[in-house]
Formats: C-alpha cells, sequence, structure tokens
C-alpha cells in the first residue's frame, strides 16, 4: 500500500488565460478538482510541490489536497497537461477519490534490461506505452515493469505475460502484444560497424 502525499492549494477565482498565467509565472499550477456528483472546483498548487510529490511518490499516487480552510480532497491525478513548446506542466485535473471503492488509472510500462538486447544487437519494438488497470486507488501501481534482458529475437511479450499486482484487475486483451524483439539484418550491421 502506498503513502498519501499532502499538498496544499489555493481556490482559483478566475480561470482565465490571463489568471492562469499569473498563477504560472509565481509559481502555481492551475487545476481542477472533479467527481462524480459533484462540480469541478478551479484549485492551484505549488508547482515544486506537485513535481517533488510526483518525483516520491509516482504519478498514480493519491494525494490529500489541503485547501486554505483545512479542507481535505482525497484525490488521485488523472491528467497533466504539458506545454509542448517549454515542456513545462501547464494544467492538472484531479480526479476525488474514495479510499474503499475501485477505479481505473492508466499505468505506464517501464521497460528494463535494454542494455542487454543493445549488447546482442537485437532491437526493441514497444507497442503499447500504457494500460487502463482497476483497483483501490492505494493499490494502483506507479508503472508495471518489463524485464525484456532475457529476450531474444523474434520474442514477443503479451499482456497475459504480464503479472499484475494483487487486487489489480485489467479488461485489456490478454493477447494484447507489448513488445517484439527482433535482431539486425546483416546490412544493418555492417552499417553501424
Amino acid at each position: 500500500m502506498q503513502e498519501t502525499a499532502l499538498l496544499n492549494m489555493v481556490p482559483r477565482t478566475s480561470t482565465s488565460k490571463g489568471a492562469n498565467k499569473l498563477l504560472r509565472n509565481n509559481g502555481y499550477l492551475p487545476g481542477n478538482i472533479f467527481g462524480k456528483g459533484m462540480e469541478s472546483i478551479s484549485i492551484a498548487v505549488k508547482k515544486d510541490e506537485f513535481k517533488k510529490s510526483i518525483k516520491e511518490y509516482g504519478r498514480n499516487a493519491v494525494f490529500k489536497l489541503v485547501d486554505t480552510n483545512n479542507k481535505e480532497y482525497t484525490v488521485m491525478t488523472k491528467e497533466i497537461t504539458v506545454a509542448p513548446l517549454i515542456n513545462e506542466i501547464s494544467h492538472l485535473n484531479f480526479q476525488l477519490v474514495s479510499l474503499s471503492e475501485a477505479i481505473k488509472q492508466e499505468v505506464a510500462f517501464k521497460i528494463i534490461g535494454t542494455e542487454f538486447l543493445e549488447s546482442k544487437r537485437l532491437l526493441l519494438n514497444s507497442h503499447v506505452d500504457s494500460v487502463p488497470v482497476s483497483g483501490l486507488p492505494h493499490d494502483i501501481p506507479h508503472e508495471l515493469e518489463i524485464d525484456v534482458s532475457s529476450m531474444n529475437s523474434g520474442d514477443s511479450l503479451l499482456f497475459k505475460d504480464i503479472k499484475l499486482p494483487e487486487g489489480i484487475t485489467s479488461d485489456v486483451d490478454p493477447e494484447l502484444k507489448i513488445i517484439t524483439v527482433k535482431g539486425l539484418k546483416r546490412q544493418e550491421v555492417a552499417a553501424s560497424e
């Protein structure tokens, strides 16, 4: 079970482009909290605190957002918008969650062991970067690790080959191809030497 990250938030009174730019210039990230049966709440969190929390707890962390009146919201990050030209986070969407109800969340794959494939002159082709999984918020993993170090040319990894953590399920097709490995053709090997 993962820990809950604590983040302070402030309400946003204006959601205009200019107001959001001013927030960003002052070190805040504009965002929204949404959930079933509630109106969206416009908020802002400190950019440095959010980035530190994501680094420490992971992309699928459970956050306790606390407003200036000490009202708490238990949330998970649903969407992180990145400004493409500057590659910086520009907006956040948080989903209100209950720690006792299963949710659906996208989980990324972390591929390890690629250096072994490279040493054997093999190419890795990743077909899928992430998959939707379901489970209790604290059980949702930050990422699903895939070790490719023992794979050989012609090998494929299907979704059914990945062991999900206890309490986590997915409705992804078990035959979904996640990774394939192939060898370099002789011409490619000669050209790279």
